[in-house]
């Protein structure tokens, strides 16, 4: 279904997994014809993640929408910063890990400022 989906884009595509541990579908969602993967981290396991050969980009779902406490941005890239060591990808995402649709705005804005640092200082520290 995926072939049907993505056949004759020129854009990037990204497969973003959520509500499940995605290590159930790897390694064969590694040959899906996406050019990005995406990982929810609250339900993978980042070790699940280590060493991975992604043809692509990587999305982290590092971020919780499914829960109303507001991350600290400093914790949030050091966890990234472990995943992404074991990772040799030109792009990378940082993304809650599902959609904010049952969050308050507010929650949901707050979220977006955290995955906002979050980028900013992993691109510092590039």
């Amino acid at each position: 279904m995926l072939e049907v989906a993505t056949a004759g884009l020129k854009a990037k595509t990204c497969l973003q997994t959520f509500f499940g541990d995605a290590a159930e579908i790897l390694p064969e969602a590694l040959t899906y014809p996406v050019s990005d993967l995406g990982f929810d981290l609250y339900e993978t396991a980042p070790e699940t993640l280590k060493g991975l050969k992604l043809k692509g980009g990587i999305s982290l779902g590092i971020v919780d929408a499914r829960n109303s406490t507001i991350e600290d941005a400093d914790e949030i890239t050091a966890a990234a910063k472990q995943i992404l060591k074991t990772l040799k990808q030109k792009d990378v995402y940082v993304s809650t890990n599902c959609d904010t649709d049952f969050l308050t705005w507010e929650k949901a804005e707050q979220k977006i400022v955290v995955l906002t640092h979050v980028a900013e200082n992993l691109r510092r520290d590039a």
